[in-house]
């Protein structure tokens, strides 16, 4: 009795978990020596802390991440920039309202190889 009670709060635990990973949205910018700028797809906030970063090989690169409020256009929100001599990557944890949604736009200096920029609902 007691392993089957075990095994069910175990299924429960395990669904749940994938649940919550299921409706996590994601999104991804990447910049190369010919296209030095992108953009992420829009996600929704959640009212809950969202992360959006920058990964940089070689040169370097800003991120910036953009809002639109209750349907009002995109203004920029907060940026990171990266230069490889100091560090390759960062990121920002930014709280994210449901009412607003969120991109990511990605611009490369010349000279930069590869850059990734990523926008996550999530701080996991």
């Amino acid at each position: 009795m007691k392993k089957k009670i075990f095994s069910l709060s175990l299924v429960a635990i395990l669904s749940i978990v994938g649940i919550s990973s299921v409706y996590a949205a994601e999104s991804w910018a990447y910049i190369s020596p010919s296209k030095l700028t992108d953009t992420t797809t829009a996600i929704n906030g959640k009212n809950q802390y969202g992360r959006f970063g920058l990964e940089v090989t070689k040169g370097s690169a800003k991120a910036t991440l953009f809002e639109s409020c209750n349907g009002n256009s995109f203004k920029n929100a907060h940026s990171i920039d990266i230069y490889t001599t100091t560090k390759k990557a960062s990121f920002q944890d930014y709280w994210m309202s449901n009412s607003c949604k969120y991109y990511v736009g990605i611009n490369g200096e010349s000279g930069t190889e590869v850059g990734v920029a990523y926008l996550k609902d999530t701080t996991n």
